[in-house]
């Protein structure tokens, strides 16, 4: 079975605010998901308010990548435009924010094969709000009102692991590649 984690809470968990903040894990898909389903990584997400930032892993039809969505005053849909991901292979993913305290706010993006030195920025762009908190953080876990348990539900069908949120920005000023982790986050 395929379990999520679901926290509720108005603390801003991932979302870009005026600070800087890194979002960054492993994760492994069993599975390319259907041309119906985009299941989420993470997501940090208000559904009655309709505000957040979420992760998700896309369709063969938007070339088997990452998808970030920044909600607030605007909206942001970020993605990489060629094929990332395959099933049965451990990945590292970072989205690093900039903040908005800062001249040109960026979000950026870096994925790579787990067994990587260094992970490619894949995708980048600028912001120019802060993305208000979410209600509920989830990690492996996707929302439809329909559903029980206030709609979440597990959409992610493989492996997520090692998932870190900083308070500053790991990029580098969002260089073309950052480090790829080769051993366990510290946990202090």
């Amino acid at each position: 079975a395929n379990y999520y984690l679901k926290v509720n809470s108005s603390t801003n968990f991932i979302s870009p605010t005026t600070n800087p903040r890194t979002a960054e894990c492993f994760f492994y898909a069993e599975n390319i998901p259907s041309t119906t389903t985009w299941p989420n990584i993470w997501s940090n997400y208000s559904h009655g308010g309709n505000v957040g930032t979420y992760l998700s892993l896309t369709n063969p039809g938007y070339n088997q990548t990452l998808y970030l969505t920044l909600r607030g005053t605007s909206t942001i849909d970020l993605y990489a435009t060629t094929n990332l991901i395959s099933a049965d292979t451990w990945y590292y993913v970072m989205v690093a924010f900039s903040g908005t305290s800062v001249a040109s706010p960026q979000v950026s993006i870096y994925c790579a094969e787990a067994t990587e030195s260094t992970a490619p920025q894949v995708a980048n762009q600028s912001y120019s709000y802060s993305v208000p908190d979410g209600s509920v953080a989830a990690i492996g876990a996707n929302y439809a009102s329909s559903r029980p348990s206030h709609g979440f539900f597990s959409g992610w069908d493989g492996h997520i692991d090692e998932l870190r949120v900083s308070t500053v920005d790991l990029s580098s000023d969002h260089a073309s590649t950052v480090p790829v982790p080769q051993a366990l986050f510290p946990t202090s």
